[in-house]
């Protein structure tokens, strides 16, 4: 599937939308996918790909079908003051709607964005290096994420990655790292630090993939969370997940 806008092998490129609250904003149309439950060939909605030197800000998405950032192979980007609103008025669950997917890309900020929806509020895929996600409001989704990671036995490497100040609500989980079954590598110098979160499950996920048989090789060195504060949903009563058969 494609992407609404794609920005492909550029240097010095800014994406700017209006500071204006009312006007400005892109419909993705979303509910309508949403609740016909159609996940195949979804449109995706912005690629930084290949771009050095790139700037998204002031931009603000009402109901994104999937996908809202991809920055894969690029380097230098910062995105900031950004408004993503992926929420669903049905029953019906808003999936893949994650504001930054950091896939092979380095040196990389995420600052001030404003993120409901219903799926990790960043993803950092593998290649990723140099990340920084901070200073954000994060309400519905399933996390602050590293992975997934190994995906098909793939080898995976993600280093150096802040993830700072940042509130959660009613999300899944808050810092979480997730892996394939059957992947390999290393994600090294994750730091999550200073996230206050409220009825949120699962403070911290550490894991692979569940109901597999075949063994993970995908490392994970110098981990650390530091400073969380909040309140635990009551149900389940966890502060930590971990299933990790590596």
């Amino acid at each position: 599937p494609g992407s609404w806008i794609t920005f492909t092998g550029g240097t010095n490129v800014t994406l700017r939308g209006s500071l204006d609250p009312h006007w400005g904003w892109i419909d993705g149309h979303g509910q309508a996918w949403w609740d016909a439950q159609n996940q195949v060939n979804r449109p995706h909605g912005i690629a930084f790909s290949h771009i050095i030197n790139g700037v998204i800000r002031d931009m603000k998405i009402w109901k994104p079908i999937a996908w809202n950032f991809a920055t894969s192979g690029s380097s230098n980007v910062h995105a900031f003051n950004n408004k993503i609103i992926a929420v669903s008025s049905t029953k019906s669950f808003p999936f893949n709607t994650c504001i930054g997917f950091s896939a092979g890309g380095s040196d990389m900020i995420f600052e001030d964005n404003f993120i409901q929806n219903g799926d990790d509020c960043l993803t950092v895929g593998s290649g990723a290096s140099n990340i920084c996600f901070r200073n954000s409001y994060c309400e519905g989704g399933h996390g602050l994420s590293i992975g997934s990671l190994g995906k098909g036995g793939q080898v995976a490497n993600v280093q150096n990655v802040l993830i700072e100040n940042i509130q959660m609500k009613s999300s899944l989980y808050g810092a979480r790292f997730k892996s394939w079954a059957g992947g390999n590598g290393l994600a090294r110098n994750i730091t999550w630090r200073n996230i206050v979160f409220d009825d949120v499950p699962f403070p911290a996920s550490i894991g692979a993939k569940p109901n597999s048989t075949s063994n993970n090789n995908t490392h994970i060195q110098d981990f650390m969370f530091e400073n969380f504060v909040g309140v635990i949903k009551e149900y389940p009563p966890f502060i930590i997940s971990a299933f990790c058969p590596f």
